[in-house]
């Protein structure tokens, strides 16, 4: 027993190692982020898939409102949780607009635990300087997960809590 208990640790530890970032920066500084500035918030669904082949809008039928709302309310809340100086804001004055776009959401299940899967997003959170119109800053969301068990609204939350989360991480 104890023998594969260490063989599967040495596996988890592996594909750790191996594991790329869920946040990779594309251009600009993250140092942009801790200056107190305030910023413009959007979230673009517009070219979404699910599993890369069908419209994330025709994947959640009726519950597609229900999840932008949940995953806009959620990005928004947890970003100005966290200490950065950029602050979100819905609407006013802002010297940037920062835009989280996704291209893909996907969920698997996660590991052995049963009814728990995981929520996994592709995209770029783009921030945007608004006196010239161009993108300052542009980091790659790649496959990052949020956990959750038996609800799907509740993965699309727990993903937004972890990208945020990782974002933080990074700007330290």
């Amino acid at each position: 027993m104890k023998k594969t208990l260490l063989i599967l640790s040495l596996i988890v530890l592996t594909l750790g190692l191996f594991a790329g970032a869920p946040l990779k920066v594309k251009n600009g500084n993250l140092s942009l982020l801790k200056q107190k500035s305030v910023a413009t918030f959007e979230m673009d669904f517009s070219q979404t898939r699910f599993d890369k082949d069908e419209d994330f809008k025709t994947w959640c039928e009726g519950d597609y409102d229900t999840r932008v709302e949940l995953m806009n309310e959620t990005f928004f809340k947890e970003f100005n949780a966290k200490n950065f100086g950029m602050k979100l804001t819905k609407d006013g004055d802002a010297q940037y607009k920062l835009v989280v776009k996704w291209n893909n959401f996907d969920h698997k299940p996660a590991g052995m635990v049963w009814g728990q899967m995981y929520m996994m997003g592709e995209g770029f959170i783009d921030v945007i300087d608004l006196s010239t119109d161009k993108s300052v800053l542009k980091i790659e969301i790649c496959k990052d997960h949020g956990f959750a068990d038996f609800v799907e609204n509740d993965r699309f939350k727990s993903l937004m809590e972890c990208v945020v989360k990782d974002l933080s991480k990074m700007t330290k």
